[in-house]
């Protein structure tokens, strides 16, 4: 429908869905919520100024909005259960690679230690710094070690440490097992 002001109404179904205004060439802003359409040299621009609607959702009805509403309710209720779930085994395994590091780590640092202190040399004292060393990066963690020496623990003999640890899974226990870590070295004696 046009007016003799040079708007013209849209109709789509019954519903209002717009206004066009025609306007002289080189007018081509109206206000800041318009978008140019195009125009010809010397001819009238047509301009699309922002869609007029019937309340808030431009017509449509309550039961529309209702339904797209549970629709995302159900998009929700389907997809958080396994985002959640992915985020949690990330965590767990993320416990277990830390705790492997952890176990590495201590085996290496007892090494390099008895290696050169002779005083740390004893079956004992190497086993209880490998569980110290690993309590203090997983706590509640309590490794069994063993060592062993050949020939001897004397300078130029090799020292060989394995060391195993049980981690359980703390979040996810029905969804993962259990496993054996599991780390060793070996050094020569230099004092």
């Amino acid at each position: 429908m046009h007016h003799a002001d040079g708007h013209a109404i849209g109709w789509n179904g019954g519903r209002l869905h717009g206004v066009m205004l025609f306007r002289p060439a080189g007018r081509d802003v109206v206000d800041g919520a318009v978008q140019h359409i195009g125009h010809a040299a010397g001819a009238a621009s047509r301009i699309w100024v922002q869609p007029v609607g019937i309340g808030r959702q431009h017509g449509t009805s309550a039961v529309m909005r209702a339904a797209r509403s549970g629709a995302a309710a159900l998009e929700f209720a389907l997809t958080a259960p396994a985002v959640l779930f992915s985020f949690l085994a990330v965590f767990e395994l993320y416990r277990l690679v830390s705790a492997q590091r952890a176990l590495d780590f201590a085996v290496t640092r007892v090494l390099r230690e008895a290696a050169v202190t002779s005083s740390s040399g004893t079956t004992s004292s190497i086993q209880s710094a490998v569980a110290t060393q690993v309590s203090q990066l997983v706590p509640g963690a309590s490794p069994t070690t063993t060592v062993s020496f050949s020939p001897a623990y004397a300078p130029g003999d090799t020292l060989t440490i394995s060391s195993q640890l049980t981690w359980a899974p703390e979040i996810l226990p029905a969804w993962f097992a259990s496993a054996t870590l599991r780390s060793s070295g070996s050094v020569t004696v230099q004092n």
